[in-house]
């Protein structure tokens, strides 16, 4: 299969669905949060570059954050120490508790940029195959 002709929209599912953004078989982690290497069904490397991914988780928890810290703001509790208590309790669950998904969705954009920069390397190449053909071809 042309790993192009997959729709951006499939490739999203299947972040979200922390499966393998080219077939979507696969799963990407062996527990928690601890991803394959590789596709156990196609043997696609899920970060072929060390930190690939780590842009998106960065700005992800930054956005987290300030939702958590916008929180604050607006919620007046009673008890500064239950708010406070609350506020953590909070802020480890969504944060922690998205990390996979957020991994997930990260690997998958990670994917769709990788497909798009090969296919436009390849038709950059042939572009300049056709300007500027070989010498001697012909002779």
């Amino acid at each position: 299969m042309d790993k192009r002709s997959v729709p951006l929209s499939t490739i999203a599912k299947r972040g979200l669905s922390k499966r393998c953004p080219r077939c979507g078989q696969g799963h990407l982690y062996e527990g928690f949060y601890s991803v394959h290497e590789r596709c156990p069904e196609c043997s696609y490397r899920y970060e072929a570059g060390s930190g690939d991914t780590w842009a998106f988780m960065y700005i992800t928890t930054a956005a987290l954050t300030g939702f958590i810290v916008i929180a604050m703001f607006l919620l007046h509790p009673s008890n500064t120490w239950l708010g406070l208590f609350l506020v953590i309790l909070a802020a480890v669950t969504v944060i922690a508790g998205t990390l996979p998904i957020r991994k997930s969705i990260a690997i998958a954009l990670e994917y769709i940029i990788s497909t798009q920069f090969d296919h436009q390397h390849a038709n950059e190449q042939v572009e300049q195959k056709q300007e500027n053909p070989p010498q001697g071809e012909g002779k």
